[in-house]
């Protein structure tokens, strides 16, 4: 009897086990894609991976797409991550997975996780960097828009340009492509491309860059002088006056441009360098100045304008008076110097001055 009893109570504890085990609850797992991110582009590699808590030994895995296994059946895997090796468009999917455990009297598999969602895209298209207007050489103060063009995105994009390398501007906005330099200067010039990053997927997703633009800037030529001919700065009323405009030499000239108060004038040798005021009058005063355009790489460049030259016009009568008084305070003196007056004269014009009041004071009061 004493026999009988340890051999019952093993017994018992053993079934009392494994009716544990038979009843065990199974928690459902969860799955996972390891990068956080469930959008790839094709070619990448996506691993997912089925997580459960347990503290008892899992002995096999199984994924499914689409409610489709994709690995598993009687080979079922003890590993409870999944690889797709070279993601295609056709793995983009909704995908789950479950475990198992197997014990004397059979195998028990856990409710089916979540689903998760797998989105696999295409790499961005490669942009196209276009320069407009197009030149071969850009001159100081000129203005060029610079666009990124790429097929059409459903989504919001991040536009990135660079210049020699370095990111020179970018911006979030999903209908505007374009950089926009309002003024060049020759710090301007230089190697330029462009990429766009996709976003709202979980991540951000970047084209390619596009293929360098060169942009090549030149600075203004040296300014010209503006010269009258005479070369007096005031002008009477009816006389004639010719401008010219020097450039320096040696300098290449094909045309010159003359300007009064900012605004070009027109005249027959204008392009010559040479421009003429007939009769001038009060609606010729003003500030004149000029420039040339010389050529380079196929382009005209302008130079700096000339320092301004004012023109001042006066009436004749008015230049009559003025004169007069110009000479009277020059010529006069001179006559002085050249027949001085006689010592005796200027002795009696001495003596006869007044005396000194003091003086006058003095004798009365004697």
């Amino acid at each position: 009897m004493h026999n009988v009893f340890p051999i019952f109570f093993h017994l018992w504890f053993c079934f009392l086990s494994e009716l544990n085990l038979c009843e065990a609850i199974l928690h459902r797992p969860s799955i996972m894609i390891s990068a956080r991110y469930a959008t790839y582009l094709t070619g990448e590699s996506v691993f997912l991976e089925c997580q459960i808590t347990l503290d008892f030994t899992i002995h096999g895995y199984k994924f499914f797409k689409n409610n489709v296994e994709v690995r598993g059946g009687t080979e079922a895997s003890t590993v409870n991550k999944y690889r797709i090796r070279t993601a295609k468009r056709s793995d983009s999917g909704s995908y789950t997975c479950l475990y198992w455990i197997s014990d004397a009297r059979g195998r028990q598999e856990s409710d089916i996780s979540l689903p998760v969602s797998l989105s696999i895209i295409d790499q961005p298209s490669t942009p196209s960097l276009s320069v407009k207007p197009q030149q071969t050489l850009y001159f100081e103060g000129e203005t060029v828009t610079l666009e990124c063009e790429h097929p059409v995105v459903n989504s919001q994009i991040s536009y990135h340009f660079y210049k020699d390398s370095t990111k020179v501007h970018s911006y979030l906005d999903s209908t505007k492509s374009e950089y926009h330099i309002s003024s060049l200067s020759t710090k301007d010039s230089g190697t330029y491309n462009c990429e766009y990053l996709v976003l709202g997927h979980q991540r951000t997703i970047p084209s390619g860059k596009s293929m360098q633009q060169t942009i090549a800037v030149t600075a203004l030529s040296t300014s010209p002088l503006l010269k009258f001919l005479p070369s007096y700065i005031t002008f009477i009323n009816g006389e004639n006056l010719t401008m010219e405009c020097e450039a320096p030499t040696p300098v290449h000239v094909t045309i010159h441009r003359f300007y009064k108060d900012g605004e070009e004038l027109k005249g027959p040798s204008s392009h010559r360098g040479i421009y003429m005021l007939q009769n001038v009058t009060k609606e010729d005063q003003a500030e004149y100045t000029c420039m040339y355009w010389s050529p380079k790489s196929d382009r005209e460049i302008p130079s700096n304008q000339s320092p301004i030259n004012e023109l001042y016009i006066i009436d004749a009568n008015r230049f009559s008076s003025r004169i007069v008084l110009y000479l009277a305070q020059s010529i006069f003196p001179s006559i002085l110097t050249i027949f001085p007056l006689p010592v005796e004269e200027k002795q009696a014009q001495t003596m006869m001055l007044p005396p000194p009041c003091l003086t006058v004071g003095m004798v009365g009061s004697g």
